[in-house]
């Protein structure tokens, strides 16, 4: 196709052949954007122009001084669209929904191929599994003088200074507890118990969870039909 764009095109004392020849390169070149390898000369502002090369239609911005790029999309391409109606010549996408936006990358649920949905979403309210977290602490005080087991229990080795106690269990130096129970320590002071979780173990739940805030839009494509 043309690239070529003749303005002076018809004037008196101009050979007619030479004449429709330009008019006819002039109707060429916009029946195909200027389609071409490399830019069109004499462009102005609002000139299009399609680059056979990089697959790009361009336009010669407003002051004539730079060609920007339009995106140019298939039936496979997915853009997000914040508004809850189609844009002109697009029509919306109903295969991707409930989902955040995600940028690839990354060792975990978003290390996969672009056009793919990962992840979960944990619901109100939902019991999740202590290996779905990451480690962590859950903490607790304790009042002063209350009775709590400090976590032994008959069977256990005991590496203490040795001697008989009156509350129900006997500690040996280099032996084992026996009839361990919980007792009230009265001359202790109020503390804190702190558990840590290596990120593995049985089922609890913590509690309500929420979805982070999210503007909600839709997913659209170019309609070819």
């Amino acid at each position: 196709m043309s690239q070529t764009w003749t303005n002076d095109s018809f004037a008196a004392g101009h050979v007619a052949q030479t004449d429709l020849q330009n008019m006819e390169n002039n109707f060429l070149a916009l029946q195909s954007s200027f389609s071409g390898a490399s830019n069109p000369a004499g462009a102005v502002a609002g000139t299009q122009y399609m680059d056979t090369g990089s697959k790009t239609l361009k336009v010669y911005n407003s002051v004539g001084s730079a060609w920007l790029a339009q995106l140019l999309g298939d039936a496979t391409q997915l853009m997000w669209v914040y508004r809850n109606d189609t844009c002109d010549g697009w029509v919306v996408d109903t295969s991707v929904t409930d989902a955040g936006l995600a940028i690839k990358g990354g060792a975990q649920a978003y290390n996969v191929n672009g056009g793919n949905v990962a992840g979960t979403w944990t619901q109100p309210d939902g019991t999740i599994s202590i290996a779905q977290m990451a480690a962590h602490s859950h903490t607790g005080a304790t009042a002063a003088g209350s009775a709590h087991n400090h976590g032994f229990s008959a069977g256990q080795p005991y590496y203490g200074t040795g001697g008989s106690k009156s509350d129900g269990g006997t500690y040996l130096k280099g032996g084992i507890y026996s009839n361990y129970t919980a007792v009230a320590i009265a001359n202790e002071s109020a503390h804190t118990h702190t558990i840590a979780s290596a990120g593995s173990g049985a089922v609890h739940s913590h509690g309500t969870a929420y979805r982070f805030r999210a503007a909600v839009g839709t997913m659209q494509k170019p309609d070819l039909t």
